[in-house]
């Protein structure tokens, strides 16, 4: 087999680039059945063309691949499953934005939805979409309560909105 410096591998579609023996070893595809670095190598450029062209063929092959590995004595694995687990979870997940919105309450973010959205308790919605007021109309009289007359234009809020 010639010598090769990177791979394609296959695992259910998804193609995953082994570029050095860090990666590889960072590469959590099954925990529990693990193909030695040159196995996998080269049933992937062997994959890969049978892949471009035919691509059930490609899989049916992965497919008897993953077999063949599983039924290899594997390495002994010293990380349980539960912590593996999390580990898995922390290196996929997203760090939690930093942004002004993710800091807010869960309330304050409903709130700002609402508002965006026109989903909220403002007469307008509620006569529009779920008909149990009499009229669309702010108590002030005049124009219907929503967002923008709340905010922007409503007499009954005018000294919230000075003070600010």
């Amino acid at each position: 087999m010639p010598q090769q410096k990177e791979g394609l591998v296959y695992t259910s579609s998804t193609p995953m680039e082994i570029n050095n023996q860090r990666q590889y070893q960072q590469a959590y595809i099954v925990p529990t059945t693990k193909l030695k670095k040159e196995a996998v190598i080269h049933a992937a450029y062997s994959i890969k063309n049978k892949v471009d062209n035919t691509p059930q063929v490609g899989n049916e092959q992965a497919d008897k691949l993953a077999k063949h590995g599983a039924e290899q004595q594997q390495e002994e694995n010293r990380v349980c499953y539960t912590e593996m687990k999390s580990i898995i979870k922390y290196l996929f997940n997203t760090p939690q934005q930093e942004d002004s919105y993710h800091q807010l309450t869960r309330s304050e973010q409903t709130t700002i939805f609402r508002l965006r959205t026109g989903h909220n308790r403002l007469n307008q919605h509620l006569y529009k979409v779920m008909k149990v007021v009499p009229s669309p109309m702010c108590p002030c009289g005049e124009a219907e309560q929503n967002t923008a007359h709340l905010l922007q234009s409503c007499n009954i809020h005018q000294a919230l909105r000075d003070n600010i």
